[in-house]
Order: C-alpha cells, then sequence, then structure tokens
C-alpha cells in the first residue's frame, strides 16, 4: 500500500477498513497500487513508450477519482 500511503495518507485508515469491507474497493485500490508500481518501474527503464506511460498516468488518475469518490460515499 505504498502509492495509496502517499495519495491518500489522511485517509488511510477509512482505507483500510473498507478494504477489509468491500472486495471491489479492494480491487480498486490493488489495481491503483499495480498501475503506480509499473509506471514507476518504467520510468526508470529506456524500452518503455512515452505512450504507455501516458495512458498509464491516465488510469491511475482515473482510479485516484474512483477512490475518492468511494471514500466521500462513505462520509455521507
Amino acid at each position: 500500500m505504498v502509492h495509496l500511503q502517499r495519495k491518500f495518507s489522511r485517509h488511510l485508515k477509512r482505507i483500510e477498513t473498507l478494504m477489509q469491507r468491500n472486495a471491489d474497493f479492494e480491487d480498486l485500490c490493488n489495481d491503483y497500487e499495480e498501475m503506480c508500481t509499473w509506471v514507476a518501474s518504467q520510468e526508470k527503464r529506456d524500452d518503455h513508450t512515452d505512450q504507455e506511460v501516458q495512458y498509464s498516468r491516465e488510469l491511475i488518475r482515473d482510479l485516484e477519482d474512483d477512490i475518492m469518490k468511494v471514500l466521500k460515499q462513505e462520509v455521507e
């Protein structure tokens, strides 16, 4: 949960609780971690295309938005 901790440090306890209660949210968080890890590894390599990394960054932003939507729904 390294990337989740960095991005959502203020919401970490709620994220952990939701991940335990909601399998879909857990999958969403796992996808986020996986994409962030992949992008970080690609930035250290020369054999990736900028288009691949750009597309992955867009996916990461979408996942971040989805995570925040779930967190906001839980507060309401």
